[in-house]
């Protein structure tokens, strides 16, 4: 079973991936309730709901502490959706496709838009411009059918790889397709080996020539047989 977390509970226990429901809340429906319930029976997963059931509107504090949480959350998120449903323009969710979502490419995201929701070209032309991978859908189903199969494949190597000290210089590594220039190999794990179709990130090789790691792409699934060349020398 999942385990949800709604805003503004902290505590949380351990899990292999943690879902933030990026999206409408105030005059839009409670679509988080009916893609939690999608969702509710995966395993090793930790959602993150903004929603509050009573949300203390007479709190001065109660607004500041909300956004907090959420930001909190989401940078703490390995993965995010985001849906844009009816009822409102959702300016926020907006803002935060374009921090989260599709500046930031340490975070797998999917992406739905409500058929009914007015700037639904905007968010499919700017999410595809960024986010070429990205299918974005427009039912809460399919957005959970999206999760589940993500869920279900193996964790790029990354995960084990102990974490080092942030060196800027070279922070190139998390996955992003089409950086250029194609940036010196890591001096620790040597070059980034990326999937020919989405270039998300597949395995680490201290010799590209003789890479014997996985080959199946662990966020679309292709596999690249023996033509992995995206890498740090390309």
């Amino acid at each position: 079973m999942s385990f949800i977390i709604t805003s503004p509970i902290k505590s949380e226990p351990e899990a292999s991936n943690r879902l933030f429901l990026a999206g409408g809340i105030t005059n839009c429906p409670d679509w988080q309730s009916k893609l939690i319930g999608l969702l509710e029976h995966e395993q090793d997963l930790i959602i993150y709901n903004p929603r509050r059931e009573n949300f203390p509107i007479h709190d001065p504090n109660a607004a500041q502490e909300q956004i907090k949480w959420e930001y909190d959350r989401l940078k703490a998120a390995d993965i995010i959706s985001f849906w844009f449903s009816s009822g409102s323009l959702n300016p926020i969710v907006l803002y935060e496709l374009g921090m989260w979502g599709n500046s930031r490419w340490d975070k797998q995201i999917f992406v739905g838009v409500d058929d009914t929701y007015q700037r639904k070209s905007d968010v499919v032309i700017q999410t595809k411009l960024a986010r070429p991978q990205v299918d974005v859908v427009d039912s809460l189903e399919l957005l959970a059918e999206q999760i589940q199969r993500y869920l279900k494949q193996p964790k790029p190597l990354t995960t084990s790889v102990p974490q080092l000290p942030k060196i800027p210089s070279y922070e190139w590594y998390i996955p992003r397709p089409f950086f250029t220039p194609r940036p010196p190999a890591h001096p620790l794990y040597g070059e980034a080996i990326m999937c020919n179709n989405c270039h998300s990130f597949i395995g680490w090789s201290k010799n590209f020539d003789n890479y014997a790691g996985p080959l199946t792409c662990p966020v679309c699934g292709v596999d690249n047989g023996n033509s992995v060349t995206w890498s740090a020398h390309g």
